[in-house]
């Protein structure tokens, strides 16, 4: 994207995304663990603890949006959960 934001669709693994980002981009980074068979949603579930903590923070900090479906069905984003979700 043009804003140097990246949309990851649901079934992606961390392996896939750091791909993804480098093949896009040979400066940025993404602070995602070390296993890359882990999906990004459970990655990004857990807090995001990976190698770059340190000096970039968890990978969940970095999250701008997300879109989910609920149990009773309904698609919720950012806004519909609350800000400070």
């Amino acid at each position: 994207m043009q804003d140097n934001s990246a949309r990851v669709d649901a079934g992606a693994t961390v392996c896939e995304l750091y791909y993804r980002v480098a093949e896009k981009n040979h400066v940025h980074g993404f602070p995602a663990g070390i296993c890359p068979a882990v999906g990004v949603g459970g990655h990004l579930c857990g807090g995001g603890f990976g190698t770059m903590l340190r000096k970039y923070g968890l990978a969940s900090d970095h999250i701008l949006d997300a879109h989910i479906v609920d149990v009773n069905g309904r698609v919720l984003d950012r806004k519909s959960m609350g800000e400070d979700l």
